[in-house]
């Protein structure tokens, strides 16, 4: 069938955070005194999911995360610490790139279908990075989590994008994504068709290796 609303992830799908994370690691790092290398970023990449993955369990607060993640980098390395996490959350919010093809994917799915971007994160960080990149050219509306006081894949955050684009039908509505914890998982709590993209699984509606692979099931 074609679908008329996408509701697309951002990043990992089609924005590159590891590239903006690292350089705002880089940054807040230098203005912190300490020397960046690959140890130091693989560390945070570590601690960094292990807590989005305890907020989407309910385990700890989006305000908790944000300085949680650099406590338990000051464990493994004593200068860095919670100071840190106000200059963090700063520089991410002017970092932002996309992935391969990311902005000609976009500007082709927006010619097919309404878009919603849902995205996990803190507001202040998407609004800036999302903002940079002029995200309304290509999207209807923005959900992100933060805004919303729960994170995907909780349906909320779907009410809310569906909403925002004024879909009735959620059958003619699609969640494209890279995260099967948080946006197939989405999917699977609201009643909407999802596309699992660079990867694979029997959870998913759909599941996609490329761009080109998600525009064809857009149109049907």
């Amino acid at each position: 069938m074609k679908y008329k609303y996408l509701l697309l992830d951002a990043d990992g799908t089609f924005l590159d955070f590891d590239r903006a994370e690292k350089k705002a690691l880089s940054m807040t790092f230098e203005q912190a005194g300490l020397t960046v290398d690959d140890r130091i970023v693989s560390d945070y990449n570590r601690i960094n999911k292990q807590m989005w993955e305890a907020l989407e369990r309910g385990e700890i607060t989006r305000e908790r995360l944000r300085t949680l993640r650099f406590e338990k980098l000051g464990e493994i390395y004593p200068q860095a610490g919670g100071f840190m996490a106000q200059s963090y959350v700063e520089n991410l919010a002017k970092c932002v790139f996309y992935l391969d093809g990311g902005e000609e994917f976009l500007k082709a799915a927006s010619d097919i279908c309404d878009i919603a971007v849902v995205t996990n994160g803190i507001t202040s960080v998407q609004t800036g990075r999302l903002g940079i990149i002029n995200i309304k050219k290509y999207a209807k509306t923005v959900v992100i989590s933060d805004q919303c006081g729960v994170s995907k894949p909780h349906p909320l955050i779907a009410e809310t994008a569906l909403k925002g684009l004024g879909c009735t039908d959620r059958r003619e509505a699609l969640i494209v994504g890279d995260s099967i914890s948080a946006d197939i998982e989405l999917g699977i709590n609201s009643g909407i068709d999802t596309c699992l993209i660079f990867s694979q699984s029997p959870k998913a509606t759909y599941c996609a290796r490329d761009y080109g692979e998600v525009l064809r099931i857009l149109k049907g």
